[in-house]
């Protein structure tokens, strides 16, 4: 049998082996999140099994390439579980996770990464019945309520099929609106259903809030549809006959609402009635009405008139013989049980044209007989018998009876479905209602010796998506033995026996029949196949509570490791509820060895509220100048009005109050707390404001209490206060190494302008045992720039590889680091993938570049070969990209880009693309193994670069054609360096030597410091490495991500070489009076010392003594109004004009203004910082996509920032944008927000202009 593969994710394989199933914790996910995932691993019955211990899981992306594999992942008790941290920029769309297990036998379970927005509320429209075209009045219901239960009061309005309806109504939970249909739909149309899309917006009281929500109605010529089967082919004499007739809508589907159906059946003889009688009877679940009918010997045929709501469908039963007296031979058997039941007993009927004497059954599933049984019938043309229903008939099984007449073998077969599982879990719970933070109950019940998985889903999220859990219903389905096999089984019943793997041996003739499922296939399925019903518990009125302050919002709760029951089959657990209010779905499903998988069969809902709370709207930030309006709303579900006072605490004085008198005046208040009193009725929302001025700079708490006469509540919040102006960062680093000796330092003057913001200085000093201690520390914000695009994501790789490659090396960082830098990798890998084109290269944009970059995909191609020695990477990717550059090689060795140009000093280059092909040709030669490869492609590239480059005054080109050839060994490679020597720059005391000048001189200098690590010029490299220290910024990293790339890799290899294993010395801090002493020894130098400044130092002197080696910085940071004397890029503006709907837009135009002729810039890109209070709106984002003039467009600092990244700028070639921002929260005292345009890769490039909101 092969493995039911079942993934939890949950997964499940084919019957003739073991079947697989999976299950996630949520339905979809953000890029962020962290996908938690269970794989079950059984066999046809649903039980672990024994002789299957490990499988091999894997995680495939949107575009199919591996992010993660656990090869031989360990089940216990069939159940393996895992989870994984997604990056912030992966690709969206359907992700797959796949389980392998025993001969290549595998499955699959996707899950949607997507970016999504919770919603907090529900809005359910329904018909009130079955909408036919001849209805005079169509009746809408609206049901909107929180997803914690709670009513949405408030105004509703409409539209069908886009076309506005001109009324309003009022809404309180629900609405029930009445509308001629004539009105809204042209009956006349002449298709039998016609779909009214119907939309519906809410504005809330109160708060003006909008929620919206669509459905589509069918109105249809007719409101349902009735189908007859019967237990015979037609009437037999003196005999039964039942009749089962099913009611469903148009669709096909059951009945929601069900009534009474009228059945009048009439015997006739001829064209005259020798009987009639009647039945009423209400359907059942499934939609079905059972009938046994006694008809007379004197009756050709019935006449069955069933009348349902108004209408009636009839139908005719004919006697056995034709109008040529030839009787129609048949067998036929039906099922007496409309839902088999597992461990009960199926009663079947078979009845025949013919007397019987003996009948023979069989019931058959997954290839084995379960259960047969000779029924004498002593010549009759009816027999009862039944059959127990065990699981292996689960979840389909074949009846099949034979019977012989006339030495004729007749048969007939009955395809039924058993949909239970041999195992059960049910769970109970405390309360079905809950205020947040209670502690909660859980009484989870299944057979003795199971195991059970937990899980909790936010009802909002549900919203979104569903199948994410394993289901009873999934289940079912993984375990259907043979894909189409109702089809074969109408089509051809020779072939379905074979497919039985049933074999009738007899001498008799056979004789086959036509489908017994008559003139609805449907119908079995439609009986015995329904989906399981989520319901949910009723709302609730808590009591009274102490107060608690919400900070716990989860999407998922209760997933935890596989819990055993006890002996009695019974496990409590107790938690503690999240402080989301919200309805909880709780399902579980247990897993026994000998009785297989259990599933709840109804989720549990549990919903969470506080009858009596309050929310806060705050701007994501303010200027200390400004005042917050802090916006306070009560929600009063208490079943009587309240008087609620509501304050603000201001127990560290961190705020002034401001009391509003007449217009631009208020009242100073510096009270430790200050209130309001307003007066909520039951059920409804209330907003109480107060206006708040700072006092500091910082991260500021804000809190709110809230009383009545029966409840209380109180929430905090941090409000973040920013001194003004703009940021900038200062960093001065440098090189220690001392031997049983002293080392003194010139003093170090911080230049920090009078013009800097009060309160807005800030001093670091701090010192680390090794070179790249500072970038190591800082892998999650290297340096300070955005890195939205294919190239700058590599900041999340680069490091990473880097720290991991220097612990390999010597050993020495903390487990900390290490599971730091992984962790990124993986990140980085995964938001990489998302910049990967079908060819197998990569693009600085993805997709929309519409075709590869040779610099890009060289450098992914090399980082990514680095990174496979310590994360999972697709080696697939590796060698498409490797193979893609090898056919971007023109036959004599040159790489010339073929890709968009962003970094035009690397990619556009010098003399026919030698920069280029030399920058490529390091992926090649860093990797021993590749150069092997891709021998030809080295060397035709070398050979290429040594003949046709001519020194032009450059050392950018210089340094990276010198390293090409110190790699590949060549000739000329002594040449080339000795030529980069002859230009290197030393400073007075001859300590550092460094190249170049301007935006390149670092990455210039990096290659050259490689250069002479690859020659083993390990002494002279340190003058080349001290430099390099003096250069980085205080998180580690350089003005960009080339320099930060070459750089770090440049840092790394001279510490994996030069490091020191003897730390012994003390670092002495002196400022104005003051003396501080930091030691370092093997231990300290690996977290380093860190401490503060005063902020009014203006000069440091560090002295050293002892033995060992570090790097020193002293990091300083201030705010000031930014003035660029000489801007590079023109900046003009429409007024940033406010609309009465709190929109606010503005058109932006910015044009470069070179030094030179014909000059161009990198990558250029466009800040625009909102004027606190506002925030980009995802719908704008959506209209700068139309804009050809942007290549990308994402937000920063709570959506308060919006970031465009722009193709290089040519002169007078002016780039328009128009952007707009939504007035989110209220500002007072408002301070101006400001647009910046700068060239990523030259930061002297760059132009500030700042703007004031202003009113229409």
């Amino acid at each position: 049998m092969c493995p039911l593969l079942i993934a939890t994710l949950y997964f499940i394989l084919q019957y003739t082996a073991p079947a697989n199933s999976s299950e996630t914790d949520k339905p979809l996910y953000k890029p962020g999140d962290t996908v938690k995932f269970r794989v079950l691993v059984l066999n046809h019955l649903t039980r672990p099994i024994d002789s299957l211990k490990v499988i091999n899981v894997q995680l495939k992306d949107s575009n199919s390439d591996l992010i993660r594999q656990w090869h031989y992942a360990r089940l216990q008790k069939g159940v393996f579980q895992s989870q994984i941290d997604l990056a912030n920029f992966v690709p969206l769309g359907n992700w797959t996770l796949k389980v392998s297990a025993l001969n290549g036998i595998e499955e699959t379970k996707t899950f949607n990464v997507a970016e999504y927005v919770l919603p907090l509320h529900e809005i359910h429209i329904t018909a009130s019945k079955q909408v036919q075209m001849n209805d005079e009045i169509l009746k809408l219901i609206i049901d909107a309520k929180y997803t914690f239960g709670k009513p949405i009061i408030g105004y509703v309005t409409l539209a069908f099929n886009e076309l506005n309806y001109p009324d309003m109504y009022e809404i309180n939970g629900r609405a029930v609106i009445s509308i001629p249909l004539s009105d809204i739909v042209d009956t006349d149309v002449g298709d039998d259903v016609y779909h009214l899309n119907v939309q519906v917006k809410i504005e809330e009281d109160e708060s003006e809030q909008i929620y919206e929500a669509s459905e589509t109605i069918p109105i249809h010529k007719r409101s349902y549809k009735i189908t007859l089967r019967k237990s015979s082919e037609y009437l037999l004499e003196e005999e039964s006959i039942w009749c089962w007739l099913t009611i469903t809508n148009p669709d096909g589907m059951p009945l929601t609402n069900r009534n009474v159906m009228t059945v009048k059946v009439t015997e006739m003889l001829g064209s005259r009635s020798n009987k009639h009688y009647s039945f009423q009877k209400e359907p059942d679940d499934e939609g079905v009405v059972s009938l046994k009918i006694d008809s007379s010997n004197t009756t050709d045929r019935l006449e069955l008139e069933v009348t349902y709501e108004g209408e009636t469908t009839k139908f005719e039963i004919l006697h056995g013989s034709d109008n040529n007296n030839t009787r129609n031979d048949f067998i036929k058997a039906s099922l007496l049980v409309q839902k088999p039941m597992l461990k009960h007993p199926v009663e079947v009927l078979v009845q025949s044209s013919f007397r019987m004497n003996l009948v023979i059954y069989y019931v058959i599933s997954q290839g084995e007989i379960l259960a047969s049984g000779r029924i004498s019938v002593n010549f009759k043309r009816t027999a009862t018998f039944s059959y127990l229903a065990t699981f292996p008939m689960v979840p389909e099984a074949s009846l099949v009876v034979f019977t012989i007449n006339d030495a004729m073998l007749w048969k007939d077969i009955v395809r039924f479905k058993v949909h239970e599982l041999d195992n059960f879990v049910d769970i109970e719970i405390s309360s079905n209602s809950a205020e947040p933070r209670a502690q909660i109950f859980l009484e989870v019940k299944s057979n003795p010796g199971s195991t059970i998985g937990l899980l909790a889903v936010d009802r909002s999220l549900l919203q979104l998506g569903t199948g994410n859990d394993i289901t009873q219903q999934i289940v079912l389905e993984k375990l259907v033995q043979v894909e189409g096999l109702m089809l074969e089984f109408r089509l051809n019943r020779l072939f379905f026996f074979q497919r039985l793997g049933f074999t009738v041996l007899t001498n008799a003739k056979s004789h086959f029949m036509a489908s017994p499922l008559g003139s609805s296939p449907h119908l079995l399925t439609q009986r015995f196949g329904d989906d399981e019903e989520l319901h949910l518990g009723q709302d609730m009125q808590a009591d009274h509570g102490t107060r608690i302050l919400r900070k716990n919002f989860p999407e998922t709760w209760l997933w935890t490791e596989m819990i055993e029951v006890d002996d009695k089959g019974h496990v409590d657990i107790t938690d503690i509820i999240p402080d989301t209010m919200t309805s909880w779905s709780i399902s579980a499903f247990a897993i026994n060895t000998n009785h297989g998988l259990g599933v709840v069969k109804n989720p549990v809902a549990l919903t969470v509220l506080k009858p009596f709370f309050v929310t806060v709207n705050l701007p994501y930030s303010i200027v200390k100048t400004e005042q917050a309006v802090v916006e306070v709303f009560v929600h009063n579900y208490l079943n009587q009005a309240q008087h609620v006072t509501v304050r603000v605490q201001n127990a560290q004085k961190d705020f002034i109050h401001c009391k509003h008198l007449i217009i631009n005046m208020f009242l100073l208040i510096a009270d430790l707390e200050v209130s309001k009193t307003v007066f909520a009725p039951s059920n409804s929302v209330k907003t109480v404001t107060f206006a708040l001025k700072p006092k500091r700079s910082g991260n500021l708490t804000v809190t709110i209490l809230a009383d009545c006469s029966l409840a209380t509540d109180a929430i905090q919040r941090n409000l973040r206060v920013t001194p003004g102006g703009l940021q900038y960062f200062e960093n001065s680093a440098r090189f220690i190494e001392v031997q049983n000796s002293s080392m003194s330092f010139d003093p170090i003057k911080l230049v920090i302008p009078r013009t800097a913001t009060y309160g807005s200085v800030s001093i670091t000093f701090s010192v680390e045992g090794f070179l790249l201690g500072a970038a190591l520390t800082n892998l999650d914000h290297i340096i300070r720039l955005p890195s939205g695009c294919g190239e700058q994501n590599m900041l999340n790789l680069v490091p990473s590889v880097i720290a991991l490659e220097y612990m390999d090396n010597t050993d020495t960082l903390t487990y900390g680091i290490k599971a730091k830098a992984i962790d990124y990798l993986q990140k980085g890998y995964q938001n990489q993938l998302k910049y990967k084109l079908r060819d197998g290269s990569f693009s600085v944009f993805g997709q929309s570049d519409g075709r590869g970059s040779v610099f890009l995909t060289a450098l992914v191609a090399k980082v990514f070969t680095f990174a496979k020695r310590h994360i999972t990477i697709d080696n697939y990717v590796i060698e498409k990209a490797f193979n893609w550059l090898r056919e971007r090689q023109l036959s004599d060795g040159r790489f010339v880009e073929s890709g968009r140009i962003y970094y035009k000093e690397l990619q556009s280059g010098v003399q026919d693309g030698t920069t280029l092909t030399a920058y490529t040709l390091i992926a090649f030669l860093e990797h021993k193994s590749l150069t092997q490869k891709y021998l030809s492609v080295v060397n035709k590239g070398t050979e290429y670069i040594a003949k046709t480059y001519r020194f032009d005054g450059n050392p950018y080109s210089l340094a990276l054609i010198a390293y090409v050839l110190q790699l590949a060994g060549h000739p000329r490679k002594h040449y080339f360096f000795d030529k980069l020597v002859e230009l290197s720059k030393i400073n007075e005391d001859r300590t550092m030597r460094w190249w170049g000048s301007g935006s390149t001189s670092i990455e210039t200098t990096a290659y050259v410091l490689l250069t002479y690590m690859s020659r083993g010029s390990y002494i002279d490299a340190k003058s080349i490495m001290r430099w390099m220290v003096s250069q980085r910024y205080d998180k580690g990293g350089y003005s960009n991500t080339q320099n930060t790339f070459v750089g770090l890799q440049a840092l790394g290899k001279y510490s994996r070489v030069m490091s020191l294993s003897n730390q012994n010395y003390d670092v002495f801090v002196n400022y104005d009076s003051e003396r501080q002493r930091l030691h370092m020894n093997s231990t300290t130098s690996l977290v380093g010392h860190k401490f503060n400044i005063p902020s009014d130092v203006r000069q440091v002197k560090v002295d050293v003594e002892g033995t060992g080696a570090g790097v020193f910085q002293i990091a300083h940071k201030y705010n000031n109004i930014a003035h660029d004397s000489v801007p590079r890029f023109k900046i003009e503006k429409t007024l940033f004009k406010i609309r009465s709907d709190g929109v606010a837009n503005m058109t932006i135009q910015a044009i470069y203004r070179p030094k030179k002729d014909f000059e161009e810039t990198n990558m250029v890109m466009i800040e625009v910082m909102f004027p606190n209070g506002y925030v980009v709106t995802n719908s704008q984002l959506k209209q700068l996509e139309k804009n050809n003039q942007i290549r990308r467009s994402e937000t920063a600092d709570g959506d308060t920032r919006l970031i465009l990244y722009l193709d290089p700028m040519r002169p007078n070639n002016p780039v328009y944008v128009d952007v707009e921002a939504f007035r989110k929260s209220t500002v007072l005292n408002q301070a101006p927000g400001w647009i910046k345009v700068y060239d990523y890769y030259d930061p002297t490039r760059e132009a500030i202009e700042y703007f004031d909101p202003i009113s229409n």
